[in-house]
């Protein structure tokens, strides 16, 4: 059984080296390395280092038309080692949710705002009485 996980590891490993080869030369972020401690140390400290890596199609003129993040993930998790590259589907797919979570959370914090205002009398901006300028006769 050994021999199997061995084997697989190291076709996982290619891949990963596959692709990150693959993105030499391209536009990339620095590699970034993050530390994640448990609270109150249970499970004890994680380290991961994340780098992004950019490709752009580009049209018959050379202009850039599109691109697609390449995400690529190293961590240790129980003392082994994990590394994952990241497709640009699911990369994106992850910012897309991102973004909705933002979204939803900016929508949930006016709406209370919102609430809170009526509640203490005071008339939002656009339902207040305008005044002309120039104050002709």
């Amino acid at each position: 059984m050994k021999e199997e996980t061995t084997q697989y590891e190291k076709a996982h490993k290619t891949e990963f080296d596959r692709q990150l080869g693959q993105c030499q030369g391209m536009l990339s972020t620095k590699l970034s390395t993050v530390t994640v401690m448990k609270p109150l140390a249970v499970g004890g400290v994680q380290f991961y280092t994340v780098q992004t890596y950019r490709r752009y199609d580009r049209n018959e003129t050379g202009r850039a038309t599109r691109s697609e993040d390449t995400v690529f993930l190293n961590c240790m998790i129980n003392g082994e080692p994990l590394q994952l590259a990241i497709p640009p589907k699911v990369a994106d797919t992850i910012a897309r949710q991102r973004e909705a979570l933002t979204t939803k959370a900016r929508k949930a914090s006016a709406k209370q705002k919102a609430e809170r205002d009526k509640k203490a009398g005071i008339v939002p901006g656009f339902m207040r009485t305008k005044t002309k300028k120039g104050g002709g006769a």
